[in-house]
This record gives structure tokens, C-alpha cells and sequence, in this order.
């Protein structure tokens, strides 16, 4: 189902909406966008109205081409001088193509009436059974580095082949982009987190070494055609090691710096929220969750993990059992302990934040006599007016079996509204549809 959030706001359809709505694959959409972006920069000055203009370049070119039909320039209220209507009517049949895409998905918005959240009522979910199983056999197999999953892909480390390489692959398993994070100037690089833009590119936070032997850190992110257009070198020797980007084009990181505590005046916190030009603010004290030496370990296990969403950014410290979250417009910090005590395990096995703001976490224990172990999926509930968190089960997936087929053996993140799972009796993704149970 569409959701009505891009419509009066300054967000819009993803390549994700586009190919879901027309049932063409991420990669060609994405690919699309990419080759229309000329277009967009050559043609955003034929925009008459100034309140339909929106700030995406590559957006505004994909609607004027659907505004060279007589009919959709009605539907907006505004016309298109003959000029305009000649230069679109001879763009690439694809580009077109995804142009009306865009429209259809506003034209549906509109008639729709915005999706409720509940943000503070307690809710319980089911899930139904995971579909579209998709293999990718180059990232996920035995000895390789475990991928990541941000939004609608699935990122890879390439350390084997190149440490400042990282590609991405989109839901139907296609390789939609690879780059290289090396800087001309630098001797080497390697990249320790990755994740995707809301525009189609990649995100990469890591270390470099420069010419005269200096080490720095950096943060960068690509356009959809993978060419890096910004990378931020960080002073000090704080290492970031996730990184996510909100709407608003801001990149935060989760990391630590381990140098900081033989500096009284150095900053100590383990997020950090970046712009274009640097370091615009940080939270959360490094003392805050323990000692440095278990502060640095909750960080750098593989078991933290960071989540950019429209309003808030979401912070789970998974072997603390500490989860923040980070007003993005206010800056204001808000932390619960989470409780544990009905859950099968507290081996963290993923975490999601889907688009309505529904927090999930996956967890297991320890191997039992046997080999038997439990595993569980729970929605994570975080009263504003409390400082415990609370973890409610979701139907609809056995618990234990000692041969876990079908059981979820791992959360890798949110797809829009579904979750993105594996499963215990295939080696690649299926995602996961959630309903709503009344209490």
C-alpha cells in the first residue's frame, strides 16, 4: 500500500515505491534515475509554479516529462509551452516511463488518506509467512563478510577485492552499484561501516592514510551513479562504525574514540551528526554506557546498531540492552533500559525500524544440550514517559527447533513496512509482512 507520507511533505517516492508500484525491477528504476539527471539540470528551469517545484532535481525533470501530455498538465493545474513539450517528448522511452511512474504514485497519494502511527499505544503484531526469497549468492555464504541491509539494499565490504570498495545490491539480487572510497591523495583506504542514501547512492564511514603518513577518518556518501560527491575527514580518532543519513540530507555515526580518555577535554560522545561542511553536533557520553573498554566493545561487537528514520534516529546497544533515540529537529536525547526478562535469548540477531516507526528486534540464546535454541522476533516499546522498554512478542514464528527451518534466525533490517529476514531453511533473504492483532 502506498503511503500518503509523500504527499505535502518534502519527501518522494523511492525507486523502491516506483518499481513496487509498476513491478519493474529496483535496478532498472535505479539506473533510470541515474541517466535522467541531465535531463533534470538541463530542463528544471521550464517549472512555472514555484509551489509544485520540488528541491530534487532529478524528480522535477521525471514530473515535467509527464507534464509534456496536455492531460497530466490539467491534472496539476498549470500548461506547458509547445518548447517544453517538444524537449520531453524526445527523452528516453525508460526515463518516460518512470516519469509516469512518479505521477501515478502522487495521483494515489492524493486520493489516500495519510497512514496512522501510534507511536505511544501499545500494539501486538503477526507476521505472515516470509515471501520472495532472493539468493545472493556473492555476499551471503559460508567465510563471507556479513552484508548489510539500509533501506532498499543490501551492502557489502568488498575487503577481499579492494578495503575501500563497497557494492550494492538491490532486492531481486542485482549488483545496482559499486565504489571506491579511496581519495586521490590517499596511500589507502578501508571502509569499516556502510549503508545507502535515500537518493540511491552508497554511505561509507572508514580510515585513510594520507601522502605524508597522516591517518584520518572519514565519511562519504555517492550519487546514484556511484562517483563520491562528498567525503568528510573527522578530526581526531573518533572511528565510526555505522552510519545511516536522514531526510534532511544529514549523515550520523555510531563509533568510539579510544584516545579520548587520555584527553579530559576531547569529545566522549558516541554519536555524531554531520553536514556538508562537518561536525555539527554529537550525544550520548561514551561514560554513559560503562567503563571505556565496555563502552568500545557494545560498539565495535557488531551488535550496536544505528537507524535513521523521518523524525528520529534509533540507537540500540545490544549486548547493554540500551536503546536511545535522538529527536532529529530538537537534538533531545531520550534512553530506556530494556527489559529482558520474558525474552528466549539475549543474543542480539538484528534490528529494524520500519517507515511507521515500528522498532523490532530479533533475539536467541545460547546452544542447548543438543544443538536445540530458541529464537524470537519482538516489537520493542518505548513509553515517552518512562525509562524501561519493553519487548512484546510477535506472532507467527515458532520459537525452537533444534533444526530451524522456517524459524527466523535473523532480523537484517526494515523494507518500507516489512521486515527483511533469513530463515532457517534458505541462505538468503525473504521479507515479512506484519499485521496488527487487537488487544
Amino acid at each position: 500500500m502506498l503511503l500518503a507520507k509523500h504527499f505535502g511533505t518534502h519527501s518522494y517516492p523511492s525507486v523502491r515505491d516506483i518499481a513496487d508500484e509498476l513491478g519493474y525491477s529496483r535496478s532498472l528504476v535505479h539506473k533510470t534515475l541515474a541517466n535522467s539527471k541531465q535531463i533534470a539540470v538541463a530542463n528544471a528551469a521550464d517549472w512555472r509554479d514555484e509551489k509544485l517545484r520540488p528541491q530534487s532535481s532529478v524528480f522535477a525533470a521525471l514530473i515535467a516529462i509527464n507534464k509534456a501530455d496536455s492531460r497530466h498538465w490539467e491534472l496539476w493545474g498549470t500548461t506547458a509551452s509547445v518548447s517544453c513539450r517538444r524537449r520531453f517528448l524526445r527523452c528516453d522511452p525508460h526515463v518516460r516511463l518512470v516519469g509516469q511512474a512518479y505521477l501515478r504514485l502522487f495521483y494515489l497519494v492524493w486520493q489516500q488518506p495519510r497512514t496512522p502511527s501510534y507511536p505511544n499505544r501499545r500494539l501486538s503484531w503477526r507476521c505472515q509467512s516470509p515471501y520472495g526469497v532472493t539468493s545472493y549468492p556473492e555476499v551471503i555464504c559460508p567465510h563471507c563478510i556479513l552484508p548489510y541491509w539500509d533501506r532498499d539494499y543490501l551492502l557489502h565490504l568488498e575487503i577481499d577485492k579492494d578495503p575501500a570498495l563497497v557494492s550494492m545490491f538491490d532486492r531481486d539480487g542485482n549488483k545496482a552499484l559499486e565504489a571506491s572510497f579511496k581519495p586521490s591523495g590517499a596511500v589507502s583506504a578501508s571502509v569499516a561501516a556502510t549503508g545507502s542514501t535515500h537518493s540511491g547512492g552508497i554511505l561509507a564511514a572508514g580510515g585513510l592514510t594520507t601522502k605524508d603518513g597522516a591517518v584520518r577518518q572519514f565519511i562519504a556518501r555517492t550519487d546514484a551513479e556511484g562517483h563520491v560527491v562528498e567525503l568528510i575527514t573527522t578530526k581526531g580518532t573518533f572511528r565510526p562504525r555505522r552510519v545511516c543519513e536522514t531526510p534532511d540530507g544529514n549523515l550520523w555515526t555510531l563509533g568510539y574514540d579510544w584516545d579520548s580518555q587520555n584527553s579530559p577535554g576531547a569529545d566522549r560522545n558516541i554519536l555524531r551528526r554531520f553536514d556538508r561542511k562537518g561536525m555539527v553536533a554529537s550525544f550520548i557520553s561514551f561514560d554513559s554506557i560503562g567503563n571505556s573498554r565496555e563502552s568500545v566493545s557494545q560498539i565495535a561487537s557488531g551488535k550496536s546498531y544505528l537507524r535513521c528514520g523521518a523524525d528520529r534516529v534509533s540507537l540500540y546497544l545490544g549486548p547493554l540492552a540500551l536503546y536511545f533515540e535522538v529527536d532529529v529537529s530538537s537534538g533531545r536525547v531520550s534512553r530506556w533500559n530494556v527489559d529482558m526478562s520474558s525474552v528466549v535469548g539475549s543474543k542480539t540477531d538484528g534490528f529494524a525500524v520500519t517507515d511507521a516507526g515500528g522498532v523490532f528486534v530479533a533475539l536467541a540464546n545460547a546452544p542447548e544440550t543438543g544443538g536445540q535454541r530458541k529464537y524470537g522476533l519482538y516489537e520493542l516499546t518505548a513509553p515517552a514517559n518512562g525509562t524501561v522498554a519493553s519487548l512484546t512478542p510477535v506472532q507467527g514464528f515458532p520459537t525452537s527447533q533444534k533444526a530451524p527451518n522456517g524459524i527466523l534466525v535473523r532480523l537484517w533490517g526494515a523494507d518500507g513496512n516489512d521486515l527483511v529476514v533469513s530463515t532457517g531453511d534458505n541462505s538468503g533473504l525473504s521479507w515479512v509482512k506484519l499485521l496488527p492483532v487487537d488487544n
